[in-house]
């Protein structure tokens, strides 16, 4: 996700050094067993399985499967759900998810604000709290306002660090836009984010305040992951998701994991120019490019409001004709753009997130006819297209990274 802004005081980019997940303070990583059998319980939230079930739909042995419900239930992530019926010896022991003891903090640096939220496990939001960006401040006004989020999340918790018992925040992540284009003296520089944090020693930082691993990656990766635990794609082998948020970008998610290219920059979809258009993809369906198509059709935001895109949509769905032109031809791009998808990787499903599944009822149909008329109906037909189910779920997302990272 990028836009445009006058430079700040962001370090310049190492492209190579881009990692999907990368952070401060973790203990080791979960053993392979462990991380699959956790997500197999996460897939079945609500639903209470025994060892003997576990074992049974992953494959692995018993004593491994036990190993890895140990690991797991000392995290504080589980807990005995009651015995099942019996077949004939002892009855089986069953286990849920525990939301009541373990819960993740994630935090979304989108280029307009910053959103701290602290999530219980089945993605239940126990605190929120969120503060506006300008996309020209530079990096040290941003880090001010995190830590001031943070803080606030300390005075609402009463957080002093871990007690040493299995409850209170498993970790903190944060979701970034892994890159952002300035000008800088009349010349278009590319800074990264994530080493912007590093360079400051933020990571380290956040840790020693928090007491708690922290862990950052891309904003977008985030998002897919926390749609492929919490939402539409829950469930799904392979799927790819499309996020249309202040910028356009794409993530592709295979087995649970985000396949990010050998630089880590796969899917910088809003850079992507379609044959025959003006622009770029993201400068075509970007929130910026929908509130100015509505500012010239004549709409404008109620009482000057500096929250414009949540107007625009409020302004949608009541039918407000200024808004439509914009939002069509958006959709109509976004479905080219699937169906060019869908043609290239083959997934399982493909998740409209962001924007666009905010303002799905006014969008769908010119989306589904330009995803059916430019694809194949061999690819049209199989791989699903749906709207994510948390348009909103940057946060969330971040959290789900930081549980991704110490998973490892």
């Amino acid at each position: 996700m990028t836009a445009g802004a006058k430079a700040g005081n962001f370090g310049g980019t190492n492209m190579a050094n881009q990692v999907s997940v990368r952070g401060a303070g973790g203990p080791a990583p979960w053993s392979r067993a462990a991380r699959q059998v956790f997500r197999r319980i996460l897939e079945g939230s609500g639903e209470t399985l025994d060892r003997r079930q576990l074992q049974a739909q992953t494959g692995l042995a018993w004593a491994t499967v036990c190993q890895a419900m140990d690991h797991i239930e000392g995290l504080g992530l589980i807990r005995p759900a009651g015995h099942g019926p019996s077949k004939g010896g002892r009855p089986p022991l069953g286990y849920e998810l525990d939301p009541e003891r373990r819960t993740l903090l994630g935090l979304d640096y989108e280029l307009s604000r910053l959103t701290l939220r602290a999530v219980t496990l089945t993605g239940e939001t126990r605190f929120e709290r969120r503060v506006p960006l300008d996309a020209t401040e530079p990096f040290a006004a941003v880090r001010s306002k995190l830590v001031g989020l943070l803080d606030a999340w300390i005075a609402a918790e009463g957080w002093k660090g871990p007690s040493g018992s299995s409850r209170g925040p498993l970790a903190l992540g944060i979701g970034v836009p892994v890159l952002r284009f300035m000008e800088e003296k009349g010349r278009r520089i590319v800074y990264s984010t994530i080493q912007a944090f590093e360079s400051g020693l933020l990571l380290d930082e956040l840790h020693a305040k928090l007491k708690l691993p922290v862990y950052m990656g891309s904003n977008i990766h985030a998002l897919a992951l926390a749609e492929g635990w919490f939402g539409a794609a829950r469930g799904c082998g392979s799927f790819v998701y499309l996020s249309f948020r202040t910028g356009v970008a794409m993530a592709m998610v295979v087995n649970g994991r985000v396949q990010a290219g050998a630089h880590h920059l796969a899917g910088e979809l809003g850079h992507w120019r379609l044959p025959g258009e003006d622009g770029t993809l993201q400068s075509r369906t970007g929130a910026a490019a929908l509130v100015a198509s509505a500012e010239l059709a004549g709409w404008r935001a109620p009482g000057g409001s500096t929250e414009k895109l949540p107007a625009l949509l409020a302004a949608a769905a009541a039918g407000d004709p200024a808004t439509a032109a914009g939002l069509r031809e958006a959709a109509v791009l976004a479905g080219r753009t699937a169906a060019q998808v869908a043609l290239l990787l083959d997934p399982e499903r493909l998740v409209i997130g962001g924007t666009l599944a905010l303002a799905a009822p006014a969008v769908d149909v010119p989306l589904r006819a330009a995803y059916a008329e430019h694809g194949l109906p061999t690819h049209t037909e199989q791989v699903e297209l749906v709207y994510g189910e948390l348009p909103d779920g940057g946060a969330l997302g971040a959290a789900t990274l930081g549980l991704m990272g110490l998973m490892g």
